[in-house]
């Protein structure tokens, strides 16, 4: 099997994942929380230092996050057994514990690892202030989800917004965050 098609189903498997948590919450009877922990998600820090050590390298997050309101976060380091590490990888997870459709998530891999993009998916390329490359990707045909996608420092950051209907383009609110990773 491809990286990039390994990427990519680790990507939408994540996602399913998150989405059959955050609905089916009513029926399991769990804390909001403790359904994100058995997914091995912690603390963003937590999942951050784990994964700067596993990398041996520090990842640098953006500092502004969508103006929308976040009830919880949530982070987690994978580390792949697989021993060229591809599928290593940081996740952050902001969600709002009663409205399934407000998410935010970055996902940074090391870049040689990154998600191969397939080009008639690229639906824009946008240049960041600091003259980066971002492209504006659609996952599936059947899905109006959209991530960014950009390379910084040897790491390939993906952004993606479930924009819970915000009045501003998705697209514009994940530029405005990626041009704070600095």
């Amino acid at each position: 099997m491809s990286e990039s098609l390994r990427s990519l189903q680790s990507f939408l498997l994540s996602f399913t994942l998150i989405m059959g948590i955050t609905t089916g919450l009513a029926q399991a009877q769990k804390p909001f929380e403790k359904s994100w922990y058995d997914l091995g998600y912690t603390s963003i820090e937590k999942a951050l230092t784990t994964c700067e050590r596993l990398f041996q390298r520090d990842i640098v997050l953006p500092t502004r996050v969508p103006p929308m309101v976040f009830t919880h976060q949530f982070g987690r380091c994978y580390h792949d057994t697989d021993e060229n590490g591809a599928n290593n990888e940081f996740s952050a997870e902001y969600v709002h514990e009663k409205k399934n459709d407000v998410r935010y998530s970055i996902t940074v891999r090391p870049a040689k690892f990154g998600m191969k993009l397939i080009q008639k998916r690229i639906k824009h390329v946008y240049t960041l202030q600091n003259q980066a490359k971002a492209v504006l990707y659609r996952i599936r045909d059947d899905v109006p989800l959209y991530i960014l996608i950009l390379e910084k420092d040897g790491w390939q950051y993906r952004l993606m917004l479930d924009d819970g209907g915000l009045n501003q383009a998705s697209s514009d609110i994940l530029l405005g965050i990626a041009n704070t990773i600095q």
